[in-house]
């Protein structure tokens, strides 16, 4: 049985974020970063969301 692979991508571009990237098994991909619950809110909640459509500039 195979394994989804996991990848740690950090974009430093603006204020650094990190996300997860996710490919399965089945080849299909998912991504998903950190991001405050309110945009543009830096100090405060934050929630999951599904990045996979993330534009990444500068990669580490």
């Amino acid at each position: 049985m195979a394994t989804p692979s996991v990848e740690l991508k950090v974009d430093i571009s603006g204020i650094p974020h990190s996300f997860l990237y996710i490919v399965n098994p089945d080849g299909s991909k998912s991504a998903y970063g950190f991001a405050p619950a309110q945009s543009g809110q830096l100090i405060g909640d934050g929630k999951i969301q599904d990045d996979i459509e993330h534009e990444l500039e500068s990669i580490v």
